[in-house]
């Protein structure tokens, strides 16, 4: 050997001088380290596996090692990284909070837990056990709760199944409303009596056809009133409606009416003040006496939630002989309870009486009580004072019925 070169070999024993391999896995340790921190983890990995290759038992590259590929969701990798570096240090606490992230992520959460908790036993102060272990618990209790939910779903599905099927309710298409009143006039004149029915058949979500019968006895005189209607409603906002009527041998009811009418909503709010409806009909009707032209616009104000409104009708009639007439109609209605409902009002209007336009002042009131979905009963009275000619009494009860 040369002189020089035993003087090298020499020189490095005594100073301590690592192998070349032990500086190459050291700079490729650290540049592993620095790749992982910049979240470039495939160099990362692919440096710490290098430098595993040239020192295999190094506890910190097998933890790092184990960091880098985690990320990359190559945890079977990472595990035996991380039990290798417990194999080199067996309180590496490091490698034990990485084992814990690998429970964590294969929803091992008890397996986790203990490890962690174990991890901050012996250093307190570990943010990374600590955010970890909240992590855990917070989806532990979601996994609880996600268990629970599928087993009262199963448990539903299981009651259900064993149910007998639900019959499915039909749609309620058809309405019958039936009515009828007394009423009783001064002056020994002959009681009246009125009464219709109404069946209604729904066509679709939108139209409505039905059709009405109405006999009615005045002064010991019969006359029946027929009349076809066909009410639209496209939404919540408006409605309106047609008619034609007749009365067969007609003596006080119209030979020939026809009509129209609508409602439009015009606002709706909360709070004590609802919605307000703007209402217009009009019909015209031929009596023996003539023909008869009536026009009525009108308001419904709704108050608390709907629990009370009032209804303003302003009545224009142009009689037989052409005579322009005028009058109004308030009334009142109170839901009194969920099912039950009053109601009261007052006009001063013109009116049809025996084929003859008459000023009639009118009292009346009455109670609807809505007995179920199906059914509503509905009771009324009330006075009238046709000006100059007699005054009445009247009561009268009626029901509807869907079905």
């Amino acid at each position: 050997m040369r002189p020089l070169a035993i003087l090298v070999f020499i020189n490095a024993l005594l100073l301590g001088t690592p192998p070349a391999s032990a500086q190459d896995a050291t700079a490729l340790y650290e540049q592993g380290v620095e790749a992982r921190k910049a979240n470039k983890f495939d160099e990362a990995v692919k440096q710490l596996e290098e430098a595993a290759k040239l020192k295999p038992d190094d506890a910190d590259i097998q933890v790092q090692l184990g960091l880098s590929l985690t990320p990359l969701k190559r945890f079977d990798e990472a595990k035996t990284a991380f039990e290798r570096a417990l194999e080199l240090a067996p309180d590496y606490l490091d490698a034990k909070v990485g084992l814990a992230r690998l429970d964590y992520f294969a929803k091992r959460y008890k397996e986790a837990k203990e490890q962690v908790q174990a991890v901050l036993t012996a250093r307190p102060d570990d943010k990374d056990a600590s955010d970890l272990l909240a992590q855990i618990d917070k989806a532990a209790a979601e996994h609880v709760a996600d268990e629970k939910r599928r087993a009262e779903a199963k448990k539903r599905k299981t009651v259900e199944a064993a149910a007998p099927p639900k019959q499915v309710e039909k749609p309620l298409l058809w309405r019958l409303d039936i009515n009828g009143g007394w009423s009783g006039l001064t002056g020994n004149r002959p009681d009246w009596w009125e009464s219709d029915a109404r069946l209604s058949y729904k066509l679709n979500s939108k139209y409505t056809l039905s059709g009405l019968v109405a006999p009615t006895r005045r002064f010991d005189i019969n006359n029946v009133l027929l009349e076809t209607r066909l009410e639209y409603k496209p939404g919540p906002r408006f409605n309106d409606y047609l008619f034609v009527a007749g009365t067969p041998d007609a003596a006080f009811l119209p030979e020939v009416a026809v009509g129209a009418g609508f409602g439009y909503k015009l606002r709706d709010s909360k709070g004590p003040v609802n919605a307000s409806v703007l209402t217009f009909d009009a019909r015209y009707a031929r009596y023996i006496t003539g023909n008869v032209r009536v026009f009525n616009p009108g308001l419904e104000q709704y108050f608390f939630k709907g629990r009370f409104w009032v209804t303003a009708r302003w009545i224009n009639v142009v009689d037989q002989v052409n005579i322009y007439s005028t009058g109004y109609l308030v009334r009142g209605d109170v839901m009194l309870a969920e099912k039950w409902r009053l109601f009261g009002g007052y006009a001063d209007a013109p009116e049809n009486v025996d084929a003859n336009i008459v000023r009639t002042r009118s009292y009346f009131g009455g109670l609807v009580y809505d007995m179920n979905e199906q059914t509503t009963w509905r009771v009324s009275a009330g006075h009238d004072d046709r000006v100059n000619l007699f005054e009445q009494v009247n009561v009268g009860i009626g029901v509807s019925r869907k079905f």
